[in-house]
C-alpha cells in the first residue's frame, strides 16, 4: 500500500473495470474513479462487447488483482465508494465473494449498483448466453459455499438516459428474468403500479407494460427490444398523441368487474 501526492491510499491488490459500451457519461465516470479515496492500482475499460454475457466473460478473462470492481460507464461514484466496497470484504472474509452498495438513479429509485468481487471465485467462471446474468453467477457461487453481502446504502448515482424505449427495454428485460429464475417477489412492478396509481406518471405505465411483456417471453435468452415491434409501434401512437390509460378510469373498471374472467 502507497500514498499519492494527493493522500489518497493505493491498494495493490484493488482493480477496476469499467463496462462501457457508448455511454456519454464515461468521462464523468473515470472522474469519479479518479476522485476516490481509496485508489484501485489497475484501471481497465472493456468496451463495445455485446451480449452482457460476453462482456462480463470477458472481464473475468482479464482480473489479474485478488479483487476487482465492476463499474458500470453510467454511475458516478462518491469519494467512499471503493474504501466501503474494500473494507466490508476484508472484514467479511474468505467466505464471501462479492460485497455490494446501492446506486441512487432518477428513475428507480434505489437499486443494487457497485460491486466488488474475489477475482478467484470468478477469474475461471464462464457465463452462458442467458437472460440474468448477474443472477446467475450469485447462484453458482452460492452453490459452492459462498456469500454475497450487499450494503443497503448509496454509493453512486446512476446517470442513464430514460428515454421510453430505455424504460420499456429495461422493465422487459426485468420481467424476463423474473420469468426465467420464477421470482416469487414482483418489487419493480409493484413500485412503479403504485407510482402510476397515485401519480398517473405515464412513465410508470410504459414501465408496467414493459414489464408485462417481458412476463410473455417464454425464453432462457435476453430479447432486444425488437421483439414486440407492433405493439411498440402502437405504444408510440399512444404516446404521439399524449394518450395514457388514466388509473382512476382502470380502478372504476375493476370496481364494476370488468376486469374478471369469463
Amino acid at each position: 500500500m502507497i500514498r499519492d501526492f494527493k493522500m489518497r491510499v493505493i491498494q495493490d491488490d484493488l482493480e477496476v473495470m469499467v463496462m462501457y459500451c457508448g455511454e456519454p457519461t464515461i468521462d464523468c465516470c473515470i472522474e469519479s474513479i479518479d476522485r476516490q479515496t481509496l485508489q484501485p492500482s489497475r484501471i481497465t475499460v472493456i468496451e463495445d462487447v455485446s451480449p452482457i454475457s460476453k462482456a462480463i466473460n470477458t472481464r473475468h478473462e482479464n482480473m489479474q488483482k485478488p479483487f476487482s470492481i465492476k463499474v458500470d460507464a453510467d454511475c458516478i461514484l462518491y469519494k467512499d465508494c471503493f474504501k466501503v466496497l474494500y473494507h466490508k470484504m476484508i472484514e467479511k472474509g474468505d467466505y464471501y465473494y462479492a460485497t455490494s452498495v446501492m446506486t441512487i438513479d432518477p428513475f428507480v429509485g434505489i437499486e443494487g449498483g457497485i460491486q466488488l468481487e474475489r477475482s478467484s471465485c470468478l477469474k475461471n467462471l464462464v457465463v452462458p448466453d442467458i437472460i440474468g446474468v448477474d443472477r446467475f453467477i450469485r447462484n453458482e457461487m452460492e452453490s459452492k459455499g459462498y456469500k454475497f453481502y450487499e450494503i443497503n446504502k448509496p454509493f453512486a448515482e446512476h446517470w442513464s438516459d430514460w428515454s421510453w424505449e430505455q424504460v420499456f427495454k429495461k422493465s422487459m428485460r426485468i420481467g424476463q428474468k423474473h420469468l426465467y429464475y420464477k421470482a416469487k417477489r414482483h418489487n419493480w412492478v409493484r413500485r412503479f403500479a403504485k407510482k402510476w396509481l397515485g401519480d398517473k406518471n405515464g412513465t410508470a405505465f410504459l414501465a408496467i407494460l414493459g414489464y408485462c411483456y417481458g412476463l410473455l417471453t417464454l425464453d432462457d435468452k435476453e430479447k432486444g427490444i425488437d421483439f414486440a415491434s407492433e405493439e411498440i409501434e402502437i405504444v408510440k401512437g399512444l404516446l404521439k398523441n399524449g394518450i395514457i390509460p388514466e388509473p382512476d378510469e382502470l380502478l372504476t373498471l375493476k370496481k364494476e368487474g370488468a376486469w374478471r374472467k369469463r
